[in-house]
């Protein structure tokens, strides 16, 4: 990436067996395509830095929704 991607993973009941995904830059909307996630962080990058090989330090916030994770907060840095 050439943004920092914050991943905040965070552990729903295991009664709950979906998982998904938000951005902090879409709010209310949720991917449950991992692929589509993927190519949103792709999106949101070429929108703030460009298609070239720019770098930002402005996040990317995303949450996993997951029975099989543990809650925990990540942060991905460029490069």
């Amino acid at each position: 990436t050439r943004r920092p991607l914050v991943l905040q993973l965070i552990k729903t009941s295991p009664e709950n067996s979906a998982e998904w995904g938000e951005f902090l830059h879409m709010p209310g909307k949720m991917f449950d395509d991992f692929a589509a996630i993927r190519d949103e962080i792709q999106a949101e990058t070429d929108r703030v830095v460009g298609s070239n090989k720019n770098v930002s330090e402005k996040p990317i916030r995303l949450k996993i929704f997951s029975p099989h994770v543990l809650t925990m907060t990540l942060v991905d840095l460029p490069g």
